[in-house]
């Protein structure tokens, strides 16, 4: 049986990363002997998964400063536990994990979990993901595009390439009976800068001119928040819109809404758009890196709109609202791209990596 090691910031974060990371550890344990490993765990994580979990230190301290250290935590544990593969979940965590397997017999697979074209993380984590595409044995990507991108960037080969997206499991709950009589629409996503809410808003601003009987409802919180609520008020759509913050229950509440919208600037692979589809929703999503594209067929089950052209957006969505024949056309295709990001097809896709990686 391999022994295989995924490697986190702080698993105790449970973000995006983090919970695939967690939702790996449980999956891959009934076929491999599997170690969660946590630089940090500030907020004392309790794994409740057949594997184990071991953290280095309590609170979070500077990678750059003390990656040497770290990688010697890394290797130690390595070679004191016999592990053949070790999984760098992230770029931030790449450089401990290139450095940790020297001088061991472990292979090293770095998975990306953002995107290359987004670089608003700034120059170091760009480097990092260049060390990452360099020294591991198999680059994964969320992506096609991505894989491309590491491609040509890099001029990483084939066959140091996978694309694995991350999986979707439906929520049996949410039964897709389309509401063509709805007058809502739904966006949701961390309120960052990232997630592109402010063109969301200027969007949003044509379609209530055009639309004032309708009514846009944003789910999420983050540190743009006051910012976005004073940007609503400026454009005098503050009536047209209800900033919802975060809910639980998000799934079970898509089916009352009429289209969903994505703004963002970038994602890695926008996993809400497989959750509006599979509640039959209608899609608006900018063609933003990444993702979208492989998620949304334009024309058959939603809209993909040129990067950043809120005019556009606004057409598209002003569109549809006009159009119940093409709204109930479209949530009848929701379902066709879902079955690609199956927990089944996805991890197929890793035990088959696993077992190549010699």
């Amino acid at each position: 049986m391999k022994k295989i090691a995924l490697l986190v910031y702080d698993v105790s974060l449970t973000g995006g990363a983090e919970r695939v990371a967690i939702g790996m550890c449980e999956e891959l344990c009934a076929s491999y002997e599997v170690h969660l490993l946590s630089l940090f765990d500030e907020r004392s994580f309790a794994p409740t998964g057949d594997y184990r979990f071991s953290y280095m230190q309590k609170n979070a301290a500077s990678i750059t400063a003390h990656l040497f250290s770290y990688a010697r935590w890394l290797r130690r544990y390595i070679k004191e536990n016999g592990i053949d593969v070790v999984f760098s979940i992230t770029a931030g965590v790449v450089g401990v994990a290139a450095y940790g397997v020297r001088r061991t017999n472990a292979r090293l697979i770095y998975c990306e979990h953002s995107n290359l074209e987004n670089q608003t993380y700034g120059k170091k984590h760009f480097y990092r993901q260049k060390l990452g595409a360099k020294r591991a044995d198999v680059t994964v990507t969320l992506t096609e595009r991505d894989r491309e991108n590491f491609k040509r960037t890099f001029g990483v080969p084939d066959e140091k390439l996978r694309v694995i997206p991350n999986w979707f499991t439906k929520n049996e709950s949410v039964k897709a009976s389309y509401d063509a009589a709805s007058k809502l629409l739904i966006s949701a996503g961390r309120l960052e800068s990232v997630k592109g809410q402010d063109m969301l808003l200027r969007a949003a601003a044509g379609v209530c001119a055009a639309h004032p009987d309708w009514h846009l409802d944003i789910y999420g919180d983050g540190s743009c928040r006051g910012a976005l609520e004073a940007q609503a008020s400026e454009l005098g759509i503050t009536d047209f819109i209800t900033f919802k913050g975060n809910v639980n229950d998000l799934a079970l509440r898509y089916p009352k809404y009429a289209i969903f919208i994505l703004p963002s600037y970038y994602e890695g692979l926008p996993l809400v758009l497989l959750e509006a589809q599979a509640a039959g929703l209608p899609i608006v999503s900018f063609d933003c890196p990444t993702g979208p594209a492989e998620i949304v067929t334009d024309g058959v089950n939603g809209y993909l709109i040129p990067t950043y052209d809120t005019d556009a957006m606004a057409r598209r969505v002003n569109e549809l609202i006009e159009d119940d024949g093409k709204r109930v056309a479209f949530s009848e295709k929701s379902g066709i791209s879902i079955d690609k990001f199956s927990r089944e097809r996805v991890f197929a896709l890793w035990r088959e990596l696993i077992e190549e990686v010699r």
